[in-house]
């Protein structure tokens, strides 16, 4: 069975057990009570709970580090990149550090000095990590081990430090795909031949047709990057980490309707056919989970008075009701349009969380006063359609010719 790795590592996180193995229980109860027995237990129980928790932590460490390995595997293969030597030995800490926790979670009694053997070689391997999405999983796997350690304030500096690196590691995800695309596309024909293969569309060649066996590595991989990069900060703000989540910006990988797969940055996109050779795939299962959506609202109380004005909802996506981590939205002009004043809008790529999203709008003035708060509201997810095309394309500035909400009024 498949071990979500960053819902584990927020289960260390958040879980009630003080996981401090070892030693470190043993001397802070003994301490405190200045009854060995007491200690003995204390080291037990948390030796008991570190157990447990290796027990989950481990494999799912594992799973993600084949994982990764794959992917650089396969998509190097297909460039021709010359250099997985170095990358294997740069490899070399983390696997060491997996080996230390392993031993670890089969003798507890020891637990407390493997972890800590971890902590230094992940030092080393975040230190030489050669991409950031090594860099982010050392990173994830440091706040594993201090969680572990009993260290929640090092665990939660290591997680947000992780973040960039996260968003960082879906940039390299796309430009490893573009890599890819130029060395398949000039062997590709313009026709396809057989149902192995799918249409894929550049601004540099238009219309190719590429086999999937090809092109699907480094997809998956643009893919995977972006939905993990989502579902760890949505795990992460549930711990009051990494908020606001962030507008949509200028590099993305959304659905295209439900027959394409874009992937855009600021100087090129791609597209992918999601044909019959791709759509019963993993990685188009994954894409649906996404869903890029655009919040607008007019007639507020900003054409008053100046303010800013937040999106929160009950989601961690959303800020869970807090404002503090609601999500800002920006003015734009709606007088050419026939708006009076400014119309506010953002837009944002969701992890899907049922059929709707529930939301409201938040106003907060410049000048101190009170805070004004809108109707909440519901919003359906998108059905086979999680692009707007206007919004893709001028970053709002037709924002007017679609549906919005009108500040104070249902429906």
């Amino acid at each position: 069975m498949s071990i979500a790795w960053p819902a584990v590592l927020m289960q260390l996180l958040t879980t009630a057990a003080s996981a401090v193995a070892g030693k470190a229980a043993n001397a802070a109860a003994t301490a405190a009570t200045a009854n060995p027995i007491i200690g003995a237990a204390a080291d037990a129980a948390a030796a008991k709970a570190t157990e447990k928790l290796l027990g989950e932590f481990l494999p799912a460490q594992q799973q993600e580090l084949r994982r990764i390995e794959e992917f650089t595997r396969d998509i190097h293969g297909l460039a021709g990149d010359i250099n997985m030597r170095v990358k294997a030995l740069q490899g070399g800490p983390s696997r060491a550090a997996l080996l230390h926790m392993e031993y670890a979670s089969r003798h507890p009694e020891r637990a407390y000095e493997e972890l800590q053997a971890a902590r230094g070689l992940l030092f080393q391997a975040w230190g030489i990590a050669s991409d950031a999405s090594q860099r982010a999983f050392a990173a994830q796997q440091l706040s594993g081990v201090y969680a572990l350690l009993g260290d929640s304030y090092d665990s939660r500096q290591w997680l947000e430090k992780c973040l960039p690196d996260t968003d960082l590691a879906v940039e390299d995800a796309i430009c490893d795909l573009l890599t890819a695309l130029r060395v398949v596309l000039n062997r590709s024909p313009s026709r396809a031949s057989s149902e192995d293969y799918t249409r894929v569309t550049t601004m540099e060649t238009g219309a190719r047709y590429v086999p999937v066996r090809d092109l699907h590595p480094a997809l998956s991989k643009v893919v995977d990057a972006r939905h993990e990069a989502m579902l760890l900060r949505r795990l992460s703000m549930t711990v009051g980490i990494g908020a606001p989540w962030p507008s949509l910006s200028r590099t993305r990988i959304q659905n295209d309707g439900d027959s394409e797969i874009l992937v855009q940055t600021p100087t090129a996109w791609v597209k992918v056919e999601i044909g019959a050779a791709l759509r019963d795939s993993p990685t188009v299962a994954t894409m649906r989970r996404m869903e890029t959506m655009t919040f607008r609202v007019k007639d507020g109380p900003w054409n008053a008075q100046a303010g800013q004005v937040f999106l929160f909802g009950p989601s961690p996506q959303l800020g869970a009701w807090e404002p503090a981590q609601a999500v800002p939205m920006e003015g734009l002009q709606g007088l050419m349009f026939g708006c009076d004043g400014e119309f506010m809008m953002t837009s944002l790529q969701l992890l899907k969380e049922g059929d709707s999203i529930e939301y409201c709008y938040y106003f907060v003035p410049h000048d101190g006063g009170p805070a004004a708060t809108d109707l909440i509201r519901r919003k359906p997810f998108p059905t086979g359609q999680s692009y707007d095309p206007l919004e893709a394309l001028f970053g709002g500035f037709f924002s007017h010719l679609a549906p919005y909400d009108t500040w104070g009024k249902a429906g």
